[in-house]
């Protein structure tokens, strides 16, 4: 794991002797109980990861990360899962630890009077830059080089617990499957000991087994190229299937628009047919002013043909009563 350093960000503390030493701060680093932490505290009251500092920007961030006993500033607890400026002079507790927050690297810095009883470790960091310490108690000494060979010491001793660890599990996994292994064993030999047997009874010579695996082996050889032949010829009526889907669909469209022509033509044919009734039944109309007329016509003529009649009628009877009268006249003398 590689890990920014802030190149002004330190912790100062005071260790059992009194000594004033400084943590260089890093991007992610993290203080806690945990073996896997960057800075291992060995206190009680210290969570297993009790904190972190975060690098953003040049500034110098503290977040509590869910603490049991918190993690205070100046006195004060801060939320925890929350990102908190650091800013010059803060005073950072937790548990039996108490830090002082600066961005020089050499000043006279005053801590609360506390008497520290726990011990702790730096580790895990690589590339790790400083961890300077002042055994005047006030002047701080640089103590680079040691830190790193006994950081890479760390290192090193834990990438090869880690092997052993993995080694040692998996030794211990293959001792679990060792009676998995035998049982396993035992009932492949049982299955050897019955075919045994069987190929004894049946007296079924090693060579004609062999055979039959041959012929067996050339069967499924070319089950497979019958089985490759088929799926050539599924793969090429699948194209053929697409093309008829998409002939289908033009087909369709075709077929559609041949409707609604024939539409069209159905609609012509019934609007031309409407419009020879109707000018049939114009032409009618049209005739009716001249039959009316005609009729007209030939009622006057009718009328008068009546009249006419009506009159020689009327003459008739008259003359008819005449010669009556006249008769009877001359019959009475």
């Amino acid at each position: 794991m590689s890990i920014s350093f802030h190149p002004k960000a330190f912790f100062f503390f005071e260790n059992e002797d009194k000594e004033l030493m400084r943590i260089s701060l890093a991007d992610g680093i993290i203080f806690g109980r945990r073996d896997d932490c960057e800075v291992v505290i060995d206190d009680d009251r210290i969570s297993g990861q009790h904190f972190q500092v975060h690098i953003t920007d040049g500034l110098a961030y503290i977040e509590d990360l869910d603490s049991v006993n918190k993690t205070y500033i100046n006195g004060q607890f801060i939320d925890p899962l929350r990102k908190r400026l650091l800013k010059e002079g803060d005073i950072i507790s937790v548990g039996e630890e108490i830090y002082g927050f600066s961005h020089k690297e050499k000043l006279t810095f005053d801590l609360p009077k506390k008497v520290k009883k726990k011990t702790m470790t730096i580790t895990n960091i690589e590339n790790l830059q400083s961890l300077d310490l002042d055994t005047s108690g006030r002047h701080l000494v640089d103590a680079r080089k040691d830190s790193k060979r006994l950081l890479n010491m760390l290192t090193e001793s834990k990438k090869i617990i880690k092997q052993l660890e993995e080694e040692k599990i998996s030794i211990q996994s293959s001792i679990h499957q060792k009676s998995e292994v035998e049982a396993e064993l035992l009932s492949c030999r049982s299955k050897m000991a019955e075919y045994e047997e069987e190929l004894k009874d049946e007296d079924i010579a090693v060579e004609e087994v062999q055979k039959r695996i041959e012929n067996h082996k050339n069967d499924i050889e070319e089950f497979h190229k019958n089985i490759q032949i088929a799926e050539a010829q599924i793969a090429k009526l699948k194209k053929n299937i697409l093309e008829y889907q998409e002939s289908i669909e033009d087909r369709e469209v075709r077929l559609q628009n041949l409707y609604d022509e024939m539409g069209v033509f159905t609609q012509y044919a019934d609007v031309l047919k409407k419009v020879d009734t109707l000018e049939s039944r114009l032409l009618t109309l049209n005739s009716c002013d001249q039959r009316i007329a005609e009729i007209e016509l030939a009622i006057k003529q009718e009328k008068a043909r009546y009249k006419q009649t009506q009159k020689e009628y009327g003459e008739a009877v008259a003359m008819a009563r005449s010669t009556g009268s006249t008769g009877r006249g001359r019959k009475a003398g």
